[in-house]
């Protein structure tokens, strides 16, 4: 007995350096902006004060008021495509009426539970690999520093998903139902991971965890409201895939997408130095390579199907290549990937170049090549594909290639056949180069085009361009797009605002088209 509790205090220890580290983060969020952590607490914050949410979150403008507003006027939010149940999570938080204090509430609590689901996964690894654990903080520098300062809910995803697998493994259903129903409401994509429990056909748990999800949606609901998931479901998510507003062409996104939509979609204002226009050659590429990735991540679930484990850490390795942006605080999910690896790995090369690529993956500054040719600019990207190719490479005895190139093509005439096909617009822009996150409003002051915009702060900008006749009622908007005296004018799926007769020669309007929903740029027609 006194043996065992002798090792268990000594395995404690190699958590020490962790707790330091993300102690001393989390000291130093106090005096660091509200940053990601503003997308959780003011959402919340509207439903305590009894704000619809849905009439000032999917407007960044008005969301932005409304933060400033509260006192907060060096925040610039955007919800997007978070997920409307933050509003009823962080309900208890908006109780504590300083936001800042809030947020390391937020963060000492999120650290515990990181801290915690990290030791139930070095458990469920039979305890194989305590130096990993020793040295997390080495390899995991930034995404710890940035998740913590950001106030990101990455530590609570895991702190879900892990026990939810450690509880499978005990025969705890209702536990795991609860761990995987609470990560995919909080961040939506964790319910990739939960693909593992189709392979071993566990229909009970699967059940119990749509039961739990059914019953959590219901008290969200109650809470926050049903038009704010009405909208966000039927409204937000539709037109943010059509638009294909998930990505856009900054290369901080560190995606294949990205990479890809930068090279082959031309855009005068947003992409001007794109290679080539094809945008069709974007669509057929992305496609392709969904389907491999897809297609290794299905192979290799059925091969390891009696392993539960492996096939989260698989999952886990396909999202992170599928991603369409590719946060730095994101890279804590690696930590799954990581332990599997280790503990199937037999040579020690294979092991040390996993983890040197680890080591570059979440801590190269990659904003240090942000003037640099295309090549380097998507140097994160590089080392996805080389830690996925060394992850996947592992396990190459169960790659068949045959029957892997017929679910590729399967898997790519499907996507294809989904795809939202390229969208022609015929508009311009007015403004000759992007000098703000966005354009607000405009009008006319002394003659000339003004506009509204926001960047770090919002400005009035006064143009040299000449307004004559400002005619607001001439043109509408029917279904998404603008008429002018009854004939359509626009075609894209874009979100479009306040269409304008400008000199009785060219319709103006705010467009988001080519960009983030609701970011929005002044576009013209001519007639």
């Amino acid at each position: 007995m006194s043996i065992q509790i002798k090792k268990q205090r000594y395995e404690v220890y190699f958590f020490v350096p962790l707790i330091c580290l993300c102690s001393y983060f989390c000291y130093t969020s106090l005096s660091f902006h509200l940053h990601d952590f503003s997308n959780s607490y003011f959402p919340a914050l509207l439903v305590k004060e009894g704000i619809p949410p849905a009439s000032v979150l999917f407007d960044i403008y008005s969301f932005n008021q409304y933060i400033h507003s509260q006192g907060y006027p060096e925040i610039l939010a955007d919800f997007y495509l978070n997920s409307p149940f933050l509003s009823t999570a962080f309900l208890p938080l908006t109780y504590i009426e300083d936001a800042h204090l809030a947020k390391n509430i937020f963060n000492v609590f999120s650290i515990i539970c990181f801290i915690f689901s990290l030791g139930l996964l070095h458990q469920l690894y039979a305890k194989n690999h305590s130096w990993f654990i020793l040295l997390i903080p080495l390899f995991f520098f930034i995404p710890l520093r940035n998740h913590i300062l950001f106030g990101q809910l990455y530590f609570i995803v895991l702190a879900a998903m892990l026990p939810a697998y450690w509880a499978i493994q005990h025969g705890k259903e209702w536990l795991a139902a609860l761990g995987i129903s609470i990560a995919f409401l909080l961040k939506i994509f964790p319910v990739i991971m939960g693909l593992p429990l189709l392979f071993q056909q566990r229909w009970r748990l699967i059940g119990k965890a749509i039961v739990v999800t059914l019953a959590l949606f219901a008290i969200s609901i109650w809470v926050s409201g049903s038009e704010f998931w009405r909208v966000y479901l039927t409204e937000i998510w539709p037109q943010a895939i059509q638009n294909n507003s998930t990505v856009g062409f900054a290369t901080r996104s560190q995606s294949f997408d990205a990479l890809v939509k930068t090279i082959f979609v031309y855009d005068a204002y947003y992409n001007p130095n794109a290679l080539i226009d094809l945008p069709r050659l974007y669509t057929f590429g992305i496609t392709i390579y969904k389907a491999i990735i897809l297609g290794l991540a299905l192979q290799l679930s059925w091969a390891y199907r009696d392993r539960l484990l492996r096939i989260l850490a698989i999952w886990t390795v396909a999202f992170m290549l599928l991603q369409s942006r590719s946060a730095s605080y994101a890279q804590v999910l690696w930590i799954i990937p990581a332990f599997e690896f280790l503990d199937s790995a037999e040579r020690r090369r294979g092991k040390f170049l996993f983890l040197g690529l680890l080591l570059l993956l979440c801590n190269f500054p990659i904003h240090w090549l942000a003037d640099s040719p295309i090549i380097l600019r998507f140097l994160r990207l590089w080392l996805f594909w080389a830690l996925g190719g060394c992850f996947f490479y592992l396990f190459r005895s169960e790659i068949q290639q045959r029957s892997l190139t017929v679910l590729v093509l399967f898997l790519a005439i499907f996507l294809w056949s989904i795809a939202s096909p390229p969208k022609e617009d015929q508009a311009g822009y007015v403004l000759a180069e992007k000098n703000y996150f966005m354009i607000m409003d405009y009008g006319q002051q002394d003659g000339l085009l003004a506009y509204t915009a926001m960047g770090r702060k919002i400005e009035e900008v006064k143009t040299s361009i000449p307004i004559h006749s400002f005619d607001t009622t001439a043109c509408s908007i029917r279904e998404g797009q603008i008429y002018y005296q009854g004939k359509q004018m626009t075609f894209d799926p874009g979100l479009k605002k306040k269409p304008v007769l400008i000199n009785d020669l060219e319709i103006y309007f705010l467009s988001d088209f080519h960009s983030r929903r609701g970011v929005f740029t002044l576009k013209k027609i001519p007639l």
